[in-house]
């Protein structure tokens, strides 16, 4: 029981809030409801996704090669590059992030990796 509740605290609280909302107000409880629910899927159809393209990423491409066209050296063909994957990355900023840790861990300039974040 101590490692649920641990475990998923944070779920448990958001329900815990949800659920008095709709207590207190039903109509906005129940909007509170499908709002969540709703942003639980999204997050279950994104995040594996990205993390399986993560890891092929960190395996099929060699940290020179990062380094080579997106790090310190790289100037506007790095900044480009940035810009390029940063706008075709579809979906929210929360899976952003991720790759732009592999980008920090693989040798990529930080600010390149802010203009990725950022576009």
């Amino acid at each position: 029981m101590k490692f649920i509740l641990s475990r998923y605290r944070a779920f448990l609280f958001t329900a815990l809030l949800v659920g008095t909302l709709t207590l207190i107000n039903s109509e906005t409880g129940l909007k509170a409801w499908s709002i969540s629910i709703s942003s639980f899927k999204e997050m279950l159809f994104i995040i594996p996704p990205v993390f399986v393209l993560l890891g092929l990423l960190d395996v099929w491409v060699p940290k020179e090669t990062m380094i080579k066209y997106m790090g310190e050296g790289s100037g506007f063909k790095g900044v480009f590059l940035s810009i390029l994957l940063g706008s075709d990355a579809a979906g929210p900023l929360y899976g952003a992030f991720p790759i732009a840790a592999v980008f920090m861990k693989k040798g990529v300039k930080f600010s390149n990796v802010l203009i990725f974040v950022g576009a």
